[in-house]
Formats: structure tokens, sequence, C-alpha cells
């Protein structure tokens, strides 16, 4: 019985250590990390002789070139209430699907009267609102 005992506190010590260990690498490299900004703290080597290092991550690539098949704004304010869907598409953030859907909403329950009358139709929501402000009349 005391030899399990025995067993059992060295185990105990043994997590108790493991977990400190854990604890203070952690805290370690968190502050470490924050005395080196843009750094990603890492142990390099092997169990004889660890080696704390710094790598600063690589810089973000280059957004894409533009191709010019982006949606432009349109050259005038688009009326949403004889528009066609193909001129809805010009408007930002309008792909085909919303721009059937503000068709199909404006034939079944007639003219839109403010631009926050748009929030009715599927898909669209304040975002798209304050992206369509001053670029639609009705």
């Amino acid at each position: 019985m005391e030899d399990k005992r025995k067993r059992m506190e060295s185990y105990i010590l043994r997590g108790i250590a493991a977990a400190t260990l854990a604890a203070v690498c952690l805290c370690a490299g968190y502050f470490w990390g924050r005395a080196l900004p843009g750094g990603v703290f890492t142990i390099e080597g092997d169990a004889s002789g660890l080696i704390p290092s710094v790598h600063t991550p690589p810089a973000p690539s280059p957004p894409p070139p533009e191709t010019g098949d982006e949606t432009e704004a349109p050259a005038g304010p688009v009326n949403i209430n004889t528009a066609t869907v193909e001129a809805l598409q010009t408007l930002p953030g309008i792909g085909p699907a919303i721009a059937g859907r503000i068709v199909d909403f404006r034939e079944e329950y007639g003219p839109f009267i403010s631009l926050q009358d748009l929030m009715n139709v599927s898909g669209i929501g304040e975002r798209s609102i304050e992206r369509l402000e001053g670029l639609v009349t009705w």
C-alpha cells in the first residue's frame, strides 16, 4: 500500500512540474513575442541545446492586379423602379441573383418609395444600403 501511495505522489509531482514548465514556457513565449513585435517565438534545436529564436512572418502578398472585370459604379444614379436586371448589376454588390430579386419584388409589390425599402429584398442588408447610397434613385 505504501508503494502505491509513493507512486501516486510521484505521478502528481511530475504532473505539477510539467504543468508549471508548460506555463513558464507559454509566458516566456508571450512576453518574448510582445518584446519583439511582429515576430513569432519558436524553439529550435534538439533536447541538448534548445535555442529560442524569433521569426518574422513573411510580408503579405500584394493584391492581384485589377483586370477591369470588377463591377464599377455606374456613371449616374440608377432608378431602381425602372432599371433592368443588367442595369442593376452595375451597382456595387449587386449580382444577377439579387438584381433578379429586386425586379421580382418590384413587380410583385410595386415601386420602391425609399432606399430603405430595398432591405425587404432577400440578400440586401444595411451594408448593401450603405454601398448604394447616392447611386440609386426611386
